[in-house]
């Protein structure tokens, strides 16, 4: 069952995100619906998956199949290689060893998830090492140059961390192919191991008065991969800790509130001694987008449900809670490394000292999610609602407050 207050929020967030995603297929209304329909299909079908798969009913049924169908669970998330390989197979380029690459980035961490057990055993570290290794491989047999060699071996030692670092009393409670699937996923997306399939393109939003607004693009198989964490979480019943409901709570409202005016006043600080944060430049680009209310609308739609939600469901929904149960360390000390993974994971290779400062910042915004979610969640199912909304919040206000 559902409260009628979560399942109505999910419908109109689904509908809303319809709404948004013909009005930038179509730019407006001026492209035929044939030519962007498949498109709009696999975008709704991960868009529900989304929504129905962070719902603990659903979490806790598949949880269920899992115990009697573990090989079809597992195999599942194959079906997503379908629609890539129509399309993908028409280009003259199309290299059957991304398919195959791809394929075991799609497979391994569901089959990690399925085959977890919470106590530590030897037969685990091949499968979860090279779980790990292929989305931080992948560009080598995909043809493509290695980058970020440093940072990809830092990715790694985190799992072989995890081995050499851990009691024998820690190792009861490991849960290491899990950890190592949803490791591998967040890998996929961090290091860009998945192929190029956008669903919705870059600048494709129509804003109004025959203007186009810049929208970030959506790509098919970093979405598939917040639906394929939900899906992980809910088989190896680890989503009990993270939940999500859309039900609003005064108790939710005031965190959000309180934490989104701490964080102005420290983030906007840094920002601006940092010189990553331009208010008058970010205050023109706020009132320009407010007289566009359909894209200040889609820009909040399509970050809440399509980056901070999956964003949240890893860092705040997975991780804290791993470093409290596994490690049983103090909530101050599991938060601070949470929120520097946070940051690292925002790291702009490239980008010089702005890439330290900026990840930097979004370390501190990490320490804030997870107050708020640590705050405002339920203790018996987890919540990560109010964190997500932060998150949100956050997000929008710096695509105006900081440099363009």
């Amino acid at each position: 069952s559902v409260h009628r207050t979560d399942g109505t929020l999910r419908i109109l967030v689904w509908g809303a995100l319809l709404y948004v995603a013909i009005q930038q297929l179509s730019q407006g209304g001026t492209i035929s619906p044939s030519t962007y329909f498949v498109q709009l299909v696999l975008l709704l079908v991960l868009a529900t998956a989304l929504l129905l798969g962070s719902i603990l009913p659903v979490a806790q049924q598949l949880r269920l199949f899992r115990h009697t169908q573990p090989l079809l669970m597992a195999a599942l998330p194959l079906l997503l290689l379908v629609p890539y390989v129509l399309v993908a197979r028409q280009e003259p380029d199309f290299d059957p060893s991304t398919m195959l690459i791809t394929g075991m980035a799609l497979f391994l961490p569901i089959a990690c998830a399925v085959l977890n057990v919470p106590e530590f055993r030897n037969a685990d570290v091949m499968l979860g090492l090279v779980t790990v290794l292929v989305p931080l491989l992948a560009p080598i047999a995909q043809t493509r140059e290695l980058t970020h060699v440093w940072m990809r071996i830092g990715a790694f030692v985190l799992p072989v961390a995890l081995l050499v670092f851990s009691s024998q009393t820690q190792k009861k409670r490991l849960n290491f192919l899990l950890i190592c699937g949803v490791l591998s996923l967040w890998y996929g997306v961090q290091f860009g191991a998945w192929p190029v399939f956008d669903l919705l393109p870059l600048s494709a939003f129509d804003a109004g008065n025959g203007t186009t607004a810049e929208m970030p693009p959506i790509y098919y198989f970093d979405l598939a991969a917040g639906v394929l964490l939900l899906y992980a979480l809910g088989l190896s019943g680890w989503f009990n800790r993270t939940g999500l409901s859309f039900r609003p709570t005064v108790n939710g409202l005031r965190q959000i509130s309180l934490n989104l005016a701490l964080l102005l006043v420290i983030g906007g600080a840094v920002g601006i001694a940092t010189g990553l944060v331009a208010p008058t430049d970010g205050l023109a680009r706020f009132l320009e987008t407010t007289s566009h209310p359909r894209e200040l609308i889609a820009q909040t739609l399509l970050t809440f449900a399509l980056i901070a939600l999956p964003q949240e469901a890893l860092f705040r929904g997975t991780l804290l809670p791993y470093l409290q149960e596994t490690f049983q360390w103090p909530t101050a000390l599991a938060v601070i490394v949470s929120a520097i993974l946070f940051g690292l994971a925002h790291w702009q290779p490239g980008e010089g000292m702005a890439a330290v400062w900026y990840a930097a910042l979004a370390a501190v915004c990490g320490i804030f999610f997870a107050r708020v979610y640590l705050a405002s969640h339920n203790s018996a199912t987890g919540n990560i609602a109010a964190s997500t909304v932060l998150h949100t919040l956050v997000r929008l206000i710096g695509r105006f407050a900081f440099r363009a």
